[in-house]
């Protein structure tokens, strides 16, 4: 009597396995890796995938049109936020990162620039020079911070997508063109396609389209 085969329900995700002739020896294929960890009852978590070297960036330093929403807006107005940003971003996704908190780098650069602000706005209605000196210290100090997290992202996210470079383009770069360090940063790590609208979010999980 001949034995009858029972279909095997297929998992999502997965293609189904070709039928296999009866005989002594059976190979057995592996199952093709899935995008996502699918578990069960809960919303597929996306994987990270390998990164492939291309050896460029995928817009050029001064493409900043290319994506004014959210990229050169948030580098404009709100860079330290979009560093963080792009920071959590590679943290997400498993790759080498910055060793520090989104909402601690965030807040220090901000109260800086208010300190800075504040003592300012006090020295110039009492004429103390030292008030005025103050306020330039916490200007520098944030300053100094945006372009250390900058020029250190940089570097790393070369190393992780293989772009060609040098440490002196780097340092230059983040220098004296900041804001388009960022934005094309940004754009390297989030991916923007040029036909989804993404919104100018101050939040952790950026670069989602509306």
């Amino acid at each position: 009597m001949g034995t009858q085969e029972v279909a095997q329900p297929v998992q999502p995700g997965y293609a189904a396995p070709p039928p296999v002739a009866p005989g002594p020896q059976i190979a057995a294929t592996a199952p093709p890796q899935a995008s996502a960890a699918m578990v069960p009852g809960q919303t597929a978590v996306p994987v990270a995938q390998p990164v492939q070297a291309t050896g460029e960036w995928s817009s050029g330093l001064f493409s900043c049109f290319d994506n004014c929403k959210p990229s050169c807006c948030m580098a404009t107005c709100c860079p330290w936020v979009l560093v963080a940003q792009v920071n959590e971003r590679l943290k997400f996704q498993g790759r080498m990162h910055l060793d520090m908190s989104f909402n601690a780098f965030i807040w220090t650069i901000a109260i800086c620039l208010i300190l800075g602000g504040v003592v300012s706005a006090i020295g110039d209605a009492t004429k103390v020079e030292q008030l005025e000196e103050a306020s330039s210290t916490f200007y520098l100090l944030a300053d100094v911070m945006m372009l250390l997290a900058a020029f250190g992202l940089r570097l790393i996210i070369r190393n992780v997508h293989g772009i060609n470079g040098s440490f002196m383009d780097d340092c230059l770069s983040t220098v004296f063109c900041q804001c388009c360090t960022i934005a094309q940063m940004a754009r390297q790590v989030f991916g923007y396609q040029k036909d989804q609208k993404y919104p100018c979010s101050c939040n952790e999980d950026a670069g989602i389209p509306v």
